[in-house]
């Protein structure tokens, strides 16, 4: 196995069977394993104690107000996003509520200005 970059030692980590107690291993920014020593090696350049802790990837919030369009001094659907990318992978939905200005319903027009508002690679 290749020398890690950071191991994730001792957690209930989600996988589509549900929560098992695992190692995670990242070796150049990815998940290659999920197992647990001698499987995988002891050390890594940064461990993560996660000891009594839950694992599980990226969420989506799907009730956010965004104040997009009409109240852009306040957030915008861009800076939302950036916040959201900022708190490790948490991605955020406009749930297109009628606190803006004009109130956006969903419709195909409206999807299509918020999904032309979101930074490159979120959906």
């Amino acid at each position: 196995m290749d020398k890690l970059d950071l191991l994730v030692k001792g957690g209930e980590v989600w996988t589509p069977g549900g929560f098992v107690e695992s190692d995670i291993a990242v070796s150049q920014g990815k998940i290659i394993a999920l197992g647990k020593p001698p499987a995988l090696p002891e050390s890594a350049d940064s461990l993560i104690d996660a000891k009594g802790k839950k694992v599980i990837p990226g969420l989506i919030d799907t009730h956010t107000h965004h104040r997009d369009p009409g109240f852009t001094h306040k957030e915008d659907l861009t800076t939302a996003t950036m916040a959201a990318e900022r708190r490790d992978s948490v991605n955020s939905h406009n749930s297109s509520t009628a606190n803006t200005s004009p109130a956006l319903r969903i419709t195909d027009r409206s999807m299509t200005f918020c999904n032309s508002r979101m930074l490159p690679g979120q959906s």
